[in-house]
Order: C-alpha cells, then sequence, then structure tokens
C-alpha cells in the first residue's frame, strides 16, 4: 500500500479526506465557505509548557494562541510525541524555533498559509524582544552545553554588582576550552554588530579548564 499524505502541507500523520482528487488533512479540508478547516486549540499541557519556555526566551508579547500553535507544530515535525521533552528540551527547542520564525517573517506567513495557522500579529508588527535575565541566560547556557558535552558537569558562577553580567565556566577533564568556546560563542554579543539588540544577559564568559587528579595507584 503507498504512503498517502496531505497534498497541501505533505503531513501524513493527521487524518486525510479525499477532495476533488487529491488528499487533504483535517487541517486543510474547505469549509463551506470555502476557507481551510480552522486551527485545533493546542493540548493544554503543551499549551502551557510551551508559552512558559516562550516567556523564558524573552519573548513575553508572543504569547498569543496563533504563535503557540505554531510553536507546536514545528516541535512535532519528526516527532511522534512530546511527552519525552524535559523543560530544559522545551525551554531551548522554543527559542531556537521561535527566533528562526521571528528573524523570518516572510518564510514564517508562508509556512502559516500552508499549514492553514492564523498568522501572528508579529509577523507584520513585530514587537522589541526583551533580553533573558541573568539567571534565564545561565539556566540557557548550561543546558546548551548539557546536550553538547553530555558526559562533563560544568560550573557557572555569575559576578555581582557591576560585573552581574559577567560569568566564568569552569569544568574538570573532558571537552578541549577551544571546542566550549565555540559552543559560548553564540551567548556573546557580536562584536560587528554592537548597535544590535543582544539576546542575552551577558557581556563576557571567562572559562577554566581543569586537569583531572591523577588516579591513585
Amino acid at each position: 500500500m503507498s504512503e498517502q499524505y496531505c497534498d497541501t502541507c505533505g503531513r501524513e500523520d493527521r487524518p486525510l479526506t479525499v477532495v476533488g482528487d487529491v488528499y487533504q488533512c483535517d487541517r486543510h479540508v474547505p469549509t463551506p465557505s470555502g476557507g481551510p478547516a480552522p486551527r485545533s486549540t493546542p493540548l493544554s499541557a503543551y499549551r502551557d509548557v510551551i508559552a512558559t519556555a516562550i516567556t523564558d526566551a524573552g519573548y513575553p508579547d508572543h504569547l498569543d494562541t496563533a504563535t503557540i500553535s505554531l510553536v507546536e507544530d514545528c516541535l512535532r515535525t519528526n516527532r511522534t510525541g512530546l511527552d519525552h521533552l524535559s523543560r530544559e528540551d522545551f525551554a531551548v527547542e522554543t527559542y531556537a524555533i521561535l527566533t528562526d520564525l521571528i528573524h523570518h517573517p516572510d518564510q514564517t506567513r508562508t509556512l502559516c498559509e500552508l499549514l492553514g495557522f492564523e498568522i501572528p500579529c508579529w509577523v507584520e508588527r513585530p514587537p522589541a524582544a526583551q533580553p533573558l535575565s541573568v539567571e534565564r541566560t545561565s539556566e540557557t547556557i548550561l543546558a546548551t552545553l548539557h546536550h553538547a558535552f553530555p558526559h562533563t558537569r560544568f560550573r557557572l558562577t555569575r559576578g555581582h554588582g557591576a560585573a552581574r553580567s559577567h560569568l566564568v565556566l569552569s569544568w574538570v577533564g573532558g571537552p578541549a576550552k577551544s571546542s566550549v568556546d565555540d559552543v559560548l560563542a553564540q551567548f556573546l554579543p557580536d562584536p560587528n554588530s554592537l548597535t544590535s539588540p543582544h539576546r542575552y544577559s551577558c557581556v563576557a564568559i571567562f572559562t577554566c579548564r581543569q586537569q583531572p587528579l591523577p588516579k591513585a595507584v
């Protein structure tokens, strides 16, 4: 039996209906008015988790239903479910997805039209993104490092007072300092674009790789 998929969005994991000589999923079967079927509301459990992740990512003005639905659909791409994702996974992946959607409004509009989703209002009038707090910046850095180097335990220390946005990262053994620095580069301000807003509340990350103690014979 040949695989069947929606001729509009290409998805094959949703109920399909024959419309004319093509297949349409439940989100694209035309209504009596001729338009696509309305987007169903995401599951409440995931809705709350995704809304929290969006806020943690520094986009508190993007909590509308259209945005949450779009982020959930992107999270489900190439997945059979979302139950296996931890809170840190949700936060990191939601941030990456939403940042990409916001930075490419034309592609986001096209994606919404293909999926039959309502287009979020920020696609036409993007609100200014708020930088992550120092605490959330630290959590995001550690989650990213854990994903890149799962067998290494990192310790991140924040400065005090005027040096609050200066961070010190240390670890024992594990990856080379240059490898960790490559991962951390995304969290630092772009020296070639000092006028553009920065997504993270840190201006410098000092790294310190310690050699493991020799084992006693």
